[in-house]
């Protein structure tokens, strides 16, 4: 992408399906919502410091993709951020992270390690719901509240620590999560 363009709207390639490379310049401020939704060739993407706002759905329905990272400073996650990304099998580094907003991670079915940062308070709705190869989670103690179905049908969670920091574990939070043994 040449540095001239500085951001990209919303839907501008989703469901480019063949699309399986892209260079993002260091240019770009601000990525709009779905993006590059079910861009189902990307295997992995870096997010370039510059970047200041990332919409809603951006990833959401991006099978192949494994890998994402952001290099820049951002204090949220968006909603549906990486929704539907199947084959994604860890996060990427969130260490300036405030916030992860509702169903940033749902469905990412191949997401087994989890490191949340303690600069994290809050986990939205559905923000892990059915990330069924998850088996152990610790949550920093910085965590106040777990929304609703966070962590809905992760049906491989058998060990979960919740911080006294946590205030809200808002409903069905860890509804189905059928191996759940051990909560401390």
């Amino acid at each position: 992408m040449p540095p001239s363009v500085t951001s990209i709207g919303v839907l501008s390639f989703e469901g480019c399906v063949s699309l399986s490379d892209i260079v993002l310049s260091s240019s770009i401020q601000t990525i709009g919502d779905n993006a590059f939704a079910g861009c189902s060739s990307f295997i992995q993407i870096t997010i370039p410091q510059s970047v200041t706002s990332l919409g809603s759905y951006l990833f959401k329905d991006c099978v192949t993709l494994q890998k994402v990272e952001i290099l820049s400073n951002l204090t949220k996650i968006s909603e549906g951020f990486c929704r539907g990304c199947t084959s994604l099998n860890s996060l990427p580094s969130l260490s300036s992270v405030v916030a992860i907003d509702d169903n940033a991670f749902n469905e990412c079915e191949s997401l087994s390690n989890i490191e949340i940062p303690l600069s994290v308070t809050s986990l939205g709705s559905y923000v892990f719901s059915k990330c069924k190869t998850l088996e152990k989670l610790t949550l920093p103690s910085s965590i106040t509240k777990i929304g609703e179905s966070a962590f809905k049908e992760c049906a491989s969670l058998t060990e979960m620590t919740i911080p006294e920091s946590v205030e809200v574990i808002e409903r069905a939070a860890f509804k189905d999560c059928v191996a759940l043994k051990k909560l401390i």
